[in-house]
């Protein structure tokens, strides 16, 4: 017993170290459970880190239990803000993107946080899976039960990611190679009933027309090392080996919430023909008028049966995209006449009738006289001096006509080295 105290306050050493200085080097690490205010026995350490170790490895996501005595003694007031300190600086986490999902609990105050790290954990562990995970341990730990409370943990972290997508989601794949699932809350913007129905549409879509049709919503792209969404998007199809059939066609909109960026980001043949650059316009302004009052699901079922509509379009071989004429929308002549004529007609009566209203309220004293002689000023008129002032004047201006000015708009989609289309912008 003294000797496990004796490293467990080492262990405290090494912890309050590591938040002071550099972090530690990022090795695969062979435990799981930190019992720094000794509430476990060495046994029940040993049975629960064989336990979290075997889940961690299993899945390729850590799980971590850290319990401290107080984390105002390492200058915290904040338990989220302990919680990513101590996986940050003990650089927890499985595999290359230290994926770990820890229970960090400082017994002073009766604090936890449920910290996840990396995709596969942030798409496993949403808020509401948290707070589903909590209930199974809480009332374990407020009776000071506490090798029941992480055992029941751990027990909830593997049933979550045993239903959870990975990194490369080859769990949540069918027999057949297709995918079952086509919406990645990570934000948390839906409910699950939302997310259930909103990936039940997306599934019947994509499966009849051959080409995936995914969302995947994020809080900020910066934490996985993204400055531009569009990079963003590609990184999330190729990790999460998105798309249907041998060229892996498929549509994503990517979001990150932070800044309020997102990208639709088209791959393959199939996915090019349906959305083509004015088309993923088109699809951009199905759904950005509801996200602008936060309105998401209203905005990811417009995005859903957008997309089944240009997929038909498609497939019927007339995909939206700019008329032949150029430009985004061509007018008939009466429709142009329509358009600019009569309203500037309207403006100019207006104008017309607000000029000579001034004009005649201005001669309301005026009267007619008898004689010329009214008309002069009484002491005559006396010019000084003679200024030609020009009141108007005319100027012609004729066209230039080069080779690039003729043909209007191009259509088609633009399609980058890495056989990627992008449509992207603020919503």
């Amino acid at each position: 017993m003294k000797q496990k105290r004796i490293l467990c306050a080492l262990c405290a050493l090494v912890l309050l170290a590591c938040l002071l200085c550099a972090p530690a080097a990022a090795e695969e690490t062979e435990y799981f459970i930190y019992d720094i205010p000794d509430v476990l026995t060495g046994e029940q350490v040993v049975e629960l880190n064989d336990a979290a170790k075997e889940v961690s490895l299993r899945h390729g996501c850590g799980v971590y239990v850290a319990v401290f005595d107080d984390m105002a003694e390492y200058g915290y007031q904040d338990i989220e803000d302990f919680a990513q300190a101590v996986v940050g600086q003990w650089a927890l986490g499985v595999g290359a993107e230290n994926n770990a999902v820890t229970l960090v609990i400082s017994k002073a105050d009766g604090k936890y946080c449920i910290h996840a790290q990396g995709a596969t954990a942030q798409a496993a562990f949403p808020d509401s899976k948290k707070a589903a995970i909590a209930d199974a341990f809480t009332d374990n730990l407020r009776s000071e039960d506490w090798a029941g409370g992480f055992s029941d943990f751990i027990k909830e972290c593997d049933a979550v990611l045993t239903g959870a997508p990975a990194d490369e989601p080859s769990e949540s794949k069918t027999a057949e190679g297709e995918t079952e699932i086509f919406v990645y809350d990570i934000a948390g913007l839906l409910t699950d009933a939302q997310v259930s129905d909103l990936n039940k549409a997306a599934k019947e879509v994509s499966l009849r027309h051959g080409c995936g049709v995914y969302i995947a919503l994020f809080e900020d792209m910066t934490e996985y090392g993204y400055q531009y969404i569009e990079s963003f998007s590609e990184a999330v199809y190729d990790q999460w080996s998105l798309g249907i059939g041998a060229d892996r066609n498929c549509i994503i909109l990517v979001m990150s919430m932070a800044d309020r960026d997102y990208d639709l980001c088209a791959h393959g043949d199939a996915a090019h023909t349906a959305f083509t650059d004015y088309g993923k316009e088109v699809l951009a302004d199905a759904f950005k008028d509801d996200f602008r009052h936060n309105d998401w699901a209203s905005g990811f079922a417009d995005y859903v049966s957008q997309c089944d509509y240009m997929l038909s379009r498609a497939a019927a071989g007339d995909p939206i995209d700019i008329p032949e004429g150029g430009g985004y929308v061509q007018h008939t002549l009466p429709e142009r006449i329509a358009r600019s004529v009569i309203p500037g007609l309207i403006i100019g009566v207006i104008i017309a009738f607000i000029y000579c209203a001034v004009l005649k309220s201005k001669m309301k004293n005026a009267k007619i006289a008898h004689e010329a002689s009214e008309y002069i000023a009484p002491k005559g008129i006396a010019m000084h001096a003679q200024d030609d002032v020009f009141t108007h004047s005319t100027v012609t201006r004729q066209r230039i006509e080069r080779d690039n000015d003729r043909g209007g708009g191009h259509g088609g989609t633009s399609v980058n080295s890495g056989g990627f289309s992008h449509s992207s912008g603020k919503f």
